[in-house]
């Protein structure tokens, strides 16, 4: 299948393209792992693949954004004070298994909380019910397969919000860090690309970034041409290498040579300043 696709999340972690298709995280693993990490992690490549859990520190994030973009609640609100009990911890362990997110109402009330904020910060700049959000894309370019998930994008197909929750600050500055640690800047090239791809416009893109924690503040981020030209580089160079591993069959780890690496100047300076502060014990005879 291919163009626009209404799958649900797992459908589309587990690739419903034709063929192993490349992600943002596929890029990222080729791009700064290994070819091999690349091949562990695709569940297509990998006949072991199993899709991890989701961490705890997560579940507020991901339950406001269904909550947000969808409109659909994945919460289990618990009744009780705590996880120490017995009953909790049986009732929480439930809720996973049924592929809900356990809460305690006070967490449950947080989410809430967020999202209500989410929507009021959104509304000058783009209303939910306006676009599609969780669509997927998928397209092929000279035998490889692509595919994309952005969180909204209106129905004209030329804006697209990518929604990110975090736990630290979301004021740009902050927010720099996770463009480059995460992709973020291989992801708004791929996706345009692939709205490009199946529907002939180029949309803008913009982030939005929301705090999850009190009073749960939003900035909103667009990365300069530069950044813009470093992400596409680097799909251009994730799939240069995909493209040989696909043919080679061949999906190398690191290299068996021997490294000397080089003690940086943090390091030195760190413990040159612990010497002179006496950090170190002296020996005695």
């Amino acid at each position: 299948m291919t163009g626009e696709l209404r799958v649900d999340f797992e459908a589309y972690l587990a690739d419903p393209a034709p063929e192993p298709s490349l992600s943002r995280s596929t890029i990222m693993d080729l791009l700064y792992k290994s070819p091999r990490h690349a091949w562990f992690n695709h569940p297509r490549l990998n006949p072991d693949y199993e899709q991890e859990d989701s961490e705890e520190k997560f579940d507020i994030g991901t339950a406001a954004h269904a909550l947000f973009l969808q409109g659909i609640d994945v919460a289990e609100v618990i009744e009780a004070d705590s996880w120490r009990t017995k009953d909790a911890k049986e009732k929480r362990d439930a809720a996973r298994f049924a592929g809900r997110i356990p809460f305690l109402p006070h967490q449950y009330e947080e989410v809430l909380a967020m999202v209500t904020a989410a929507k009021y910060a959104a509304e000058p700049h783009f209303v939910v019910s306006a676009g599609d959000a969780e669509l997927t894309f998928v397209w092929e370019e000279k035998g490889t397969f692509f595919r994309i998930r952005p969180d909204w994008i209106n129905k004209s197909r030329t804006e697209i919000w990518d929604y990110k929750t975090t736990g630290k600050l979301a004021n740009p500055e902050d927010f720099v860090r996770s463009v480059t640690a995460y992709g973020y800047d291989v992801q708004e090239a791929l996706y345009k690309r692939g709205v490009s791809k199946v529907c002939g416009t180029r949309p803008n893109f913009t982030f939005m970034v929301q705090e999850t924690f009190p009073p749960y503040l939003c900035s909103y981020i667009e990365l300069d041409l530069q950044f813009q030209d470093m992400g596409e580089s680097k799909v251009r160079t994730g799939t240069k290498v995909w493209r040989e591993c696909m043919t080679s069959g061949k999906w190398p780890g690191y290299s068996d040579r021997i490294y000397t690496i080089e003690a940086p100047p943090w390091a030195l300076a760190s413990w040159e300043t612990r010497k002179q502060l006496g950090g170190v014990a002296e020996v005695r005879a």
